[in-house]
């Protein structure tokens, strides 16, 4: 088992809560941690089954509306599990070219670690 960090944080779009968003840190090596935000856009990163929090170093973040291989993939392209915003909601550089958004790479240390990110389209 990795040296693990707590890591909480706070995801808004455009200022308001962002519910139901999933939230991934990606070390640049091992068992990446997730997370789904609440109501109100709050989340907390679970490792595993029985550790809550994340890889302590380098973490890639990423922030999307749906997560990888959940819910069932239809013809038309969606998915069974959607969240409260559209897939547009969340711009690539959040996502999918989060690797290229400076903002996106954290340092997850020892102890208590919180990062919170404003989603924007601009």
């Amino acid at each position: 088992m990795p040296d693990i960090g707590s890591v909480t944080g706070r995801i808004t779009v455009a200022g308001k809560p962002g519910a139901g968003l999933i939230v991934t840190f990606q070390p640049p090596a091992g068992r990446p941690s997730y997370a789904t935000t609440d109501a109100d856009g709050n989340y907390e990163l679970q490792y595993n089954k029985d550790t809550m929090g994340a890889k302590i170093g380098e973490n890639l973040v990423t922030i999307s509306t749906e997560s990888d291989g959940g819910g069932e993939d239809y013809e038309d392209g969606t998915s069974g599990q959607e969240s409260s915003l559209n897939a547009d909601a969340i711009p690539a550089r959040y996502n999918t070219m989060a690797g290229q958004n400076p903002e996106m790479k954290v340092e997850v240390k020892s102890g208590s670690n919180e990062f919170n990110w404003d989603v924007t389209a601009g």
